[in-house]
């Protein structure tokens, strides 16, 4: 986006008066905006709607699915006050939209090793969510190399581990027929 629309959007964003708009615009700046832009803006928006557990949530999958994010951001959100890891909403917010984003493959040993690690963190505490966050990596033959032995390498690590039924259930499944 140019210099004059970003003007535009950073305006919305503060005047906005619903949350759908200032959504959208926090968005944008955050795909978009200059660093101090973006992040005046996300500040803004948390201090708005830190009460707001939906709007808290979406706070956290915008900031995951920005084409900005890293793993070190990622890494951040988690540890922050703000994120409630026993809350499987957040969960997938953080977890789920930082999985889907295309910059999950810019480092992909160091990124789909901090999802596996994750999900068997979750695992003992919400299986059914650790089965969902880990299609990320059952994806595997969807992608090239390396990203699909990395991917793969993830899995069989998992497979190692002790699993709950329902994500074993997955990992397995997405083990049929794979190279050994």
């Amino acid at each position: 986006l140019d210099a004059e629309l970003l003007a535009e959007v950073e305006q919305l964003y503060y005047r906005a008066d619903n949350q759908s708009e200032r959504a959208m615009a926090l968005r944008l700046l955050l795909d978009h905006g200059k660093a101090d832009q973006a992040q005046l803006a996300q500040q803004h928006f948390y201090q708005h709607w830190q009460q707001d557990q939906q709007m808290l949530e979406f706070w956290l999958a915008v900031q995951a699915g920005c084409k900005q994010v890293s793993l070190v951001d990622v890494q951040a959100l988690l540890q922050s006050l703000s994120f409630d890891a026993s809350n499987p909403n957040m969960m997938r917010s953080l977890l789920g939209q930082f999985a889907a984003n295309s910059n999950f493959h810019l480092e992909p040993q160091a990124n789909y090793a901090f999802l596996a690690q994750q999900v068997l963190l979750i695992d003992g505490k919400n299986p059914q969510m650790a089965a969902r966050l880990v299609t990320a990596l059952t994806r595997w033959r969807r992608v090239v190399e390396p990203y699909q032995g990395l991917m793969l390498a993830q899995l069989k690590n998992l497979a190692q581990q002790p699993l709950s039924n329902d994500l074993y259930e997955v990992v397995s499944k997405a083990l049929e027929g794979a190279p050994a």
